[in-house]
C-alpha cells in the first residue's frame, strides 16, 4: 500500500534515511528538523511495515514551471529488486499530473543510478561544469590585491538572488527565493563549510559555497558571478589552501533528470541537498 505519511512515522523514516545513507546521521538530524516533511512523502506499507520512501519538495523551474523534486529516494535493502521503488514513483507521478506539473525532477545518489532512472522514463536533463582552481602565487596575489579593491566577505540572500539569476538569465533555472540561500548558508556552516561574496565598492560581483572533504580538500559545491574565479582564489588563499574543485554552470557533466509530462527543455539545478 502506497499512502503519504504522517508525523508520527517520521521516526520511522530517520531510521530508513539512515540505513540507505550511512555516514549521515548528522546531515539526516538536520534534514529532518528543517526541511523534512512526512506529509509530504510517500511511502510503501505492508503488514505495519514501512519498505521504501520518497519526499516531494516543490520547485518552479523557470521556462517550464511547476515541477516535483523527488528526494531521499530509499527502499529498505532486504525488500529491494520488487518494483517497489517505480511504483513510488508512478505513484508520484500521478499526483503531479492532477496538480498540472511540467515535470519530476532529482539527483541519482551515484553514477551507476543514472541507468536505472532511465528504465523509469527519466532523462538526463540538468548539467553542470566541474573544474579545478588554484590559488595564486605569492607574487601573483600581490599583484592582484595590488591592481583592485575588490574583497570578500558576508553577502546577503537578496544580492545572491540576484547574481543566480543574472548569471543563468539565458537558460531555464530552477528559482531560488531568500528562504532558500539562508537555508544553505546555515547548512554549510553547521557542517563546517561557508559562504563568501566578492565585492568592489560595496557592490556583490560573485559568491560561493564551499565545503570540506574527508581528507580536508575544498570543494567550490557552487560558484556564481563574474568575478567567481578570484572569489575562489582568495578564499583559497584565506584557507592557505593550495587548490580545489568548483561546480558552477555551462558544463556537459549531467547531475539532474527529469520526467518531463509537458515541455521538454535542460535546465540549471544544484545545492538541493545532493
Amino acid at each position: 500500500m502506497i499512502v503519504y505519511a504522517d508525523k508520527s512515522l517520521e521516526p520511522k523514516l530517520m531510521d530508513i534515511f539512515n540505513i540507505c545513507f550511512p555516514d549521515e546521521e548528522d546531515f539526516c538530524r538536520w534534514f529532518f528538523k528543517n526541511i523534512f516533511s512526512a506529509e509530504n512523502t510517500l511511502v510503501d506499507i505492508e503488514n505495519n511495515s514501512i519498505r521504501a520512501m520518497a519526499e516531494e519538495i516543490d520547485c518552479y523551474i523557470e521556462g517550464l514551471g511547476e515541477a516535483t523534486y523527488l528526494y531521499a529516494v530509499a527502499t529498505l535493502p532486504q525488500y529491494r529488486g520488487n518494483g517497489i521503488c517505480r511504483r513510488l514513483i508512478e505513484r508520484s507521478h500521478r499526483e503531479d499530473i492532477k496538480k498540472g506539473k511540467a515535470t519530476s525532477i532529482l539527483i541519482p545518489g551515484s553514477s551507476n543510478l543514472f541507468g536505472f532512472y532511465e528504465k523509469l522514463g527519466y532523462k538526463k536533463a540538468a548539467f553542470i561544469s566541474e573544474r579545478e582552481v588554484y590559488a595564486p602565487s605569492h607574487d601573483q596575489d600581490a599583484d592582484n590585491f595590488a591592481e583592485n579593491t575588490v574583497e570578500t566577505g558576508e553577502i546577503d540572500a537578496e544580492d545572491m538572488i540576484k547574481i543566480y539569476e543574472r548569471e543563468l538569465s539565458c537558460g531555464s533555472y530552477i528559482k531560488r527565493d531568500k528562504a532558500f540561500f539562508e537555508t544553505q548558508k546555515d547548512m554549510f556552516k553547521k557542517f563546517g563549510g561557508g559562504c563568501k561574496g566578492l565585492f568592489e565598492k560595496d557592490t556583490p560581483l560573485a559568491y560561493c559555497f564551499y565545503s570540506f572533504d574527508d581528507d580536508n580538500n575544498i570543494f567550490f559545491d557552487e560558484a556564481m558571478g563574474c568575478q567567481k574565479n578570484i572569489l575562489m582564489e582568495k578564499i583559497l588563499s584565506e584557507l592557505k589552501a593550495h587548490k580545489g574543485k568548483f561546480r558552477s554552470t555551462g558544463g556537459t557533466k549531467p547531475l539532474g533528470m527529469a520526467y518531463f509530462y509537458k515541455t521538454e527543455k535542460p535546465f540549471y539545478m544544484n545545492l538541493m541537498y545532493n
